[in-house]
């Protein structure tokens, strides 16, 4: 078995009892941004989206990627913009209460020239998921130049190490302005440990362990 983080190989051990020793580790990377041009339309279309005066939020509408965090962060930060990006503006409406909210906007479903743009523009990147397996969007930000919030659960430790600030994704309480205010390491720390060709390599590697010791 062949997974993206430690955190997956015990969680995949506990659960279906696979003896550790038979789990590699291959991890994900974030290279492929800086291929990807910019698209800065959005700020036209959405005047009240600023550059350098919005957080950023990107995902799908799964329960676990935690945007309730993001509406109660709005809530809390009347005078702040929050934008999230990734689910359809209908659907997102419908699963959250966005009543009286109108700091938060809902681009849906954007292109990664889009995405870009956003990220490298935000005041900071918001990641709030309570379970990821590795996380490639906070990795993405962090090389776009954005400060990143991310929970402290799940992989996120693991991935991220101490390149951004982390927050209680179950509390709304964060102030957000003051957590950019703490120290953190630089972003080259997480970035640099991370290369899809590195990562080929090894994946090849156990490839052949696997085929040798299968014989």
């Amino acid at each position: 078995i062949i997974t993206i983080s430690s955190f997956c190989k015990e969680q995949i051990s506990e659960v279906y009892k696979v003896p550790a020793k038979r789990i590699g580790v291959v991890p994900c990377s974030w290279e492929h941004i800086l291929a990807v041009g910019e698209d800065e339309s959005l700020f036209e279309e959405y005047p009240t989206i600023q550059k350098g005066r919005y957080f950023f939020a990107l995902g799908s509408l799964e329960e676990r990627k935690n945007f309730k965090w993001i509406v109660g962060q709005a809530k809390r930060n009347p005078a702040e913009t929050f934008v999230i990006a990734g689910g359809s503006v209908k659907n997102s409406s419908e699963k959250l209460d966005l009543s009286g909210i109108d700091n938060l906007v809902f681009v849906g479903y954007i292109s990664d020239e889009q995405i870009k743009s956003l990220m490298k523009n935000c005041k900071a990147f918001l990641f709030p998921s309570t379970f990821e397996g590795f996380g490639i969007p906070p990795l993405e930000a962090l090389a776009m130049g954005a400060p990143v919030i991310s929970s402290g659960t799940a992989s996120m430790p693991e991935v991220l190490g101490g390149s951004v600030h982390y927050t209680d994704p179950y509390s709304y309480d964060a102030d957000l302005d003051a957590l950019l205010k703490e120290p953190v390491s630089p972003a080259s720390e997480a970035l640099g440990r991370y290369s899809w060709e590195r990562s080929a390599r090894k994946l090849l590697r156990l490839i052949k362990l696997y085929q040798r010791d299968g014989k």
